[in-house]
């Protein structure tokens, strides 16, 4: 990649939405963090107050995402590159899982990643990135 890029990371507070903000940050790209605290906020901007800006939003919260994204679009410019990495995994079996858990991994896990893409699709084109954090519980669970 040739020139400024900013990224958008969900779940830039931890895991692999972290790891990549971090290495994002180190090879010189702007980084936009989703993040679920104030105090997550502050520590992620602080990793580089040039470039790292946090955003506290929760990825179910779909009627924030396009207010966030749009508001991030007008303080840094276009969205070059969106990692959908929020997510989790839910462990147990089906007839013991309650449907409401289940719901809302489904919000964060698919429509919330389906909101995000739809918030930045006019900016970023075929920049977007789909990642789900739960991929290494899978190979762990199947070998």
């Amino acid at each position: 990649m040739s020139g400024k890029r900013n990224f958008l990371i969900t779940g830039a507070g931890s895991g692999f939405g972290r790891a990549l903000a971090t290495e994002a940050l180190s090879s010189g790209y702007s980084v936009i963090g989703t993040l679920r605290s104030e105090a997550a906020r502050q520590e992620f901007g602080a990793m580089d107050p040039a470039r790292a800006r946090a955003i506290v939003l929760d990825v179910t919260d779909f009627a924030a995402i396009s207010l966030e994204v749009a508001q991030a679009e007008m303080d840094v410019g276009p969205i070059d590159v969106l990692v959908n990495s929020a997510g989790y995994s839910h462990e147990g079996t089906l007839e013991e899982s309650p449907l409401e858990e289940m719901r809302r991994q489904f919000d964060v896990n698919v429509f919330g990643a389906v909101a995000m893409i739809k918030a930045v699709l006019h900016s970023c084109g075929r920049g977007a990135v789909g990642i789900s954090s739960t991929l290494p519980r899978w190979r762990d669970m199947w070998g």
